[in-house]
């Protein structure tokens, strides 16, 4: 597709089943909604630097794609065989409308400092979700859905006490559904995660819910902060 056509129209390619590769040219900019819904084929595709929106859907049900699709500030989709815990490349500034929907075994997502904005229904239906950890200080941009309501994550981690403030003071992420923490290192581990040797200053309320898959030792110390208390 050359790069004098900035924008993939909606259902460009949807529905074609016989579609394996595409080559998008750098100028290409925008991605519309469902441009390549149910290409189930589709097993090959760039995304160029120049792009900078791709809109909710344009990927779904997508099932021959096997690797991430992004650029180095936009993340786009998820391939629906990932499991266990994904990092987002550093860099990535915004999440893609539906880059996560029905992910059904993705149970945890880091999302970088870079991280500015994330897209509607970013993380729909993934029906597993434990935990999100923003490593921005600063809450980012969201639109009005981006979990479902019956799919939260657990725990949500960001960086330090002070964006622990920052994200508690916001009404979206200091949610009834899930709970806030962090960790002074930088980075949060909760028990059941496997194979951390890291200490802890933070034990969330589920912390040892399935602590029956810690593998080594666990050193807790003299002193905890529990929800912005110690």
């Amino acid at each position: 597709i050359p790069g004098t056509l900035s924008t993939i129209p909606a259902r460009a390619f949807g529905n074609d089943t016989l579609l394996t590769t595409v080559v998008l040219s750098e100028g290409v900019t925008t991605i519309k909604y469902n441009a390549f819904y149910k290409c189930k084929r589709l097993s090959s595709i760039n995304i160029p630097e120049s792009v900078t929106s791709v809109v909710e859907g344009a990927f779904e049900t997508n099932h021959a794609i096997a690797e991430p699709l992004y650029n180095s500030h936009l993340f786009v989709y998820l391939p629906g065989s990932y499991e266990g815990e994904y990092v987002v490349p550093n860099g990535i500034s915004v999440i893609a409308g539906y880059a996560f929907k029905d992910r059904a075994n993705l149970t945890s997502v880091i999302l970088p400092a870079s991280i500015d904005s994330i897209g509607i229904g970013a993380f729909v239906g993934v029906s597993s979700f434990k935990y999100l950890t923003l490593l921005t200080p600063i809450p980012p941009k969201h639109d009005y859905v981006v979990f479902s309501s019956e799919y939260m994550p657990k725990m949500v981690f960001v960086p330090s006490a002070e964006a622990y403030t920052a994200y508690t003071g916001d009404s979206f992420w200091n949610s009834a559904s899930y709970r806030v923490g962090y960790n002074s290192n930088g980075i949060c581990y909760t028990l059941n995660h496997e194979a951390h040797t890291a200490k802890v200053d933070y034990l969330s309320a589920s912390a040892t819910e399935q602590a029956d898959y810690v593998t080594g030792a666990i050193e807790i110390p003299s002193a905890l902060n529990i929800y912005g208390t110690t």
